[in-house]
């Protein structure tokens, strides 16, 4: 079932937007790809994630269909439930499938306006109340079975204040990554015995040391 149902869920915030599609691999990848580069259509979730950061965000499928309308009908009931309030970024109210742009390209003097476009003091200060006046989602809970997927997807996320840790390979090189579990997957290691090397409790595993200690070894 490639019909599914998906958010963008602000951590920091316990706000999101829920979106459909046949395509999640490509839908992801070009939401990530224009928040990134600053360029996403929905203004609020753009202003959000300049905010807090592409860390304070998680991508994940809320459920799977078996047809595109039964999904699209499943995004309208989020949308009639929770669109125009603080939780939800979402911008349209509707659901239905936007026209396709295929094969079509905008106009010079559509590019150089977009590119120039600013905000209005007033509609800047109009979108930061909202995002200041939402620390809890107004009264917004997540069902267990979504609390279960976010706690899955938070396992492992690096965080902007963590240090990223390395270690030597056997062959002696340095590797560095955000986070244990991430080195750990990378090269085939023992997520818990990597994390005894680095509290000191084993020495070295499968070969892989932590840097001082292959300098004290070498005084």
């Amino acid at each position: 079932m490639n019909n599914i149902v998906y958010k963008i869920y602000n951590v920091k915030n316990n706000k999101f937007l829920i979106g459909s599609t046949n395509n999640w691999t490509k839908r992801k990848s070009n939401h990530l790809n224009e928040l990134r580069n600053n360029k996403h259509t929905n203004n609020h979730l753009q202003y959000s994630w300049n905010k807090y950061g592409e860390y304070s965000f998680i991508f994940f499928i809320e459920s799977k269909h078996r047809t595109r309308d039964k999904a699209y009908d499943v995004e309208q009931k989020w949308l009639d439930k929770f669109y125009n309030k603080e939780c939800c970024y979402n911008e349209n109210p509707s659901a239905t499938k936007p026209p396709s742009r295929k094969g079509k390209k905008h106009s010079e003097e559509f590019k150089s306006k977009r590119r120039a476009y600013k905000h209005t003091a007033e509609a800047l200060e109009r979108i930061s109340k909202k995002l200041k006046g939402n620390k809890n989602g107004l009264g917004y809970k997540h069902t267990q079975e979504a609390k279960q997927k976010i706690s899955k997807l938070l396992q492992g996320k690096p965080s902007r204040n963590r240090k990223r840790i390395s270690l030597i390979s056997p062959q002696g090189i340095i590797y560095t990554y955000d986070s244990i579990k991430e080195l750990s997957d990378k090269h085939n290691l023992t997520y818990s015995c990597v994390s005894k090397v680095f509290s000191g409790q084993y020495s070295h595993h499968k070969g892989w040391t932590r840097i001082d200690a292959r300098m004290t070894n070498r005084k």
